[in-house]
Order: C-alpha cells, then structure tokens, then sequence
C-alpha cells in the first residue's frame, strides 16, 4: 500500500481519504435534553447567561428573542441557535409550541464552539419534516441511558444543528492551529479552576513571556485570559448547581472563588441571576409536562 497525501492504493484499488477540517472534525458533543413544548404569556424571562448551548425549532405560534444587539421573532418552521454564554432573554405574548434542546459543543473537549465560530440565530432548514424528525426521534432518547444511546443523541444532534454550521463563517486552517496551540493551556485552567491560575505560570506552560501570552491568548480567543478563566469558573459554578445538591458554599471554594460574597456577586454580574435562582430556574425548567 501507498500514501501520498491523502491519495492511497492497494492492489488494483485506488482512493483519496477526506482531510481533516480544521474546526468540524474536533467537535465532541453532549445533549443534556430535549422535548416538545406549549407555552403562553408565562414562557418570559428578563437576561440571562446559560453553562450550555440553546436549540429551539418553532412548531406554531410566535415568541421573541432578544440580545443586546439584537431582537428576533421566533418563527414557524424556523430554528434558533444560542450559544453558552450568550447575553439573552426571551418572551411570548401569546402562545407558541416548540421542540428545544439544552446540549453543549466542545472543540478538544475545552472550548466551546459557539465562541470559536460565528453562526446566525436564526436557521431554516432545509426540509421541515425531515427537521421535526430528528427532534422528535431526539426527544424519544431522554429516558435512554445506555452507551448507545448517548451515541445516539449526538448524532442526532449533529444533524440538527448543521443547518446553522452551514452559515458559519469558513475557518481559517492557520488561525485554528494556531489557537490548537493553547490547549494545554485550557485543559489546565479546566482541571485547576479550585485554584489560583496566575497568567504567569499559564504563560510558562507554553515557555511563553507573559505578556506575549496574553497579547496572542486575546488575538485567538477575543478575550483576555483572565476574562477567560472567569468565565470558566462561572461556567462550572453553572453545572455544578444544575447537576449536582452541593450547597453554594461549597460551590464557590471548587470554582475558585476566594469567599461567598465574591461568588454571588460575580455569579450575578456574568450570569444575570444569584446562584440560588440559577438552580431553581433550571430545576423548574428542567421538569416538561406533557403536550397533548
């Protein structure tokens, strides 16, 4: 057998393989939930940030979306994407019936990838039906635990948020190696957001001057490190009250934080709401009835 590239051949039999691409081939996902909804005047909440990505498909009705740069009114037949992180809050002011999915997109299992690559709120896809399908085969999984079944919801995943990665902007090969660069660096704010992270050693893990760092860590990832690392430890603060009974106490020491106040204060300031009312909303959100 030869390779050339990506040209091989055996015997009589000749191929090219597929190269990687640069963003989409290191995308790991996890689906959290996913049902069908009916809303009224109560689907309403003032601006909020979320640990995890935001899928909605609008089956009837009309409701609204808004984010400080923009205001956008949910449509039938059409999809809607937000990333974690992302600054919004919505309202219905009469009544609408949605398929929505709470799930996360990771590239190297560290950065999110709605913050990496830029995709439009709003999507149609290209065959409704065929649409509703995938969400509804999505929505039968929820009770499923096995192996398979995580396989699954990812696959099912990938195929509904494709009509949104197909507007993304192309990435560019270099700037994605570059970033690829950093990874030990964000693996090891990942595994010691409990602890002091300093700019300089995170520089030194890359043999980098510090300020050399922070000027090519802005460059690649539009934020300061240290914004970076914040926005981690609240991330995290986020899933441990969504999945865990561990008391904010508690919480705040795991994510670094250096006392409650400081926690509650920042936690408010970056995700909209206290600590407390994160949990509550999510449990409350978090429990359907059914539809029909």
């Amino acid at each position: 057998m030869q390779n050339q590239g990506n040209i091989e051949e055996s015997g009589h039999y000749r191929w090219e393989n597929i190269p990687e691409d640069p963003i989409m081939s290191r995308i790991s996902v996890h689906v959290y939930c996913a049902y069908r909804m009916e809303f009224g005047r109560e689907w309403r909440r003032g601006y909020i940030r979320t640990h995890y990505d935001r899928l909605y498909f609008v089956e009837s009705g009309e409701a609204t979306i808004s984010t400080p740069e923009q205001e956008v009114v949910l449509r039938p037949g059409h999809c809607y994407l937000l990333g974690s992180n992302l600054l919004h809050r919505h309202s219905c002011s009469a009544g609408i019936i949605l398929h929505w999915c709470h799930f996360q997109t990771l590239l190297d299992g560290s950065v999110d990838l709605f913050q990496e690559i830029d995709v439009p709120l709003e999507a149609r896809p290209e065959t409704t039906p065929e649409y509703r399908d995938f969400f509804q085969s999505l929505e039968k999984t929820m009770d499923c635990r096995t192996a398979c079944c995580h396989l699954l919801r990812s696959a099912l995943l990938l195929q509904l948020i494709q009509p949104h990665l197909q507007l993304a902007a192309p990435a560019s090969r270099q700037m994605a190696e570059e970033r690829q660069r950093f990874l030990p660096v964000l693996k090891h704010i990942d595994t010691h957001l409990h602890e002091t992270l300093r700019v300089t050693d995170l520089a030194g893990l890359l043999g980098l001057n510090p300020e050399y760092f922070s000027r090519f860590f802005r460059k690649y990832f539009r934020i300061p490190p240290k914004k970076y690392i914040l926005q981690k430890r609240i991330q995290h603060a986020q899933k441990l009250l969504c999945q865990t009974a561990l008391q904010v106490q508690e919480i705040d020491r795991r994510c670094g934080f250096p006392d409650p106040y400081h926690f509650s204060k920042t936690f408010r300031n970056t995700a909209g709401i206290p600590p407390s009312e994160y949990r509550q909303r999510y449990q409350k959100q978090n429990v359907p009835p059914p539809v029909g």
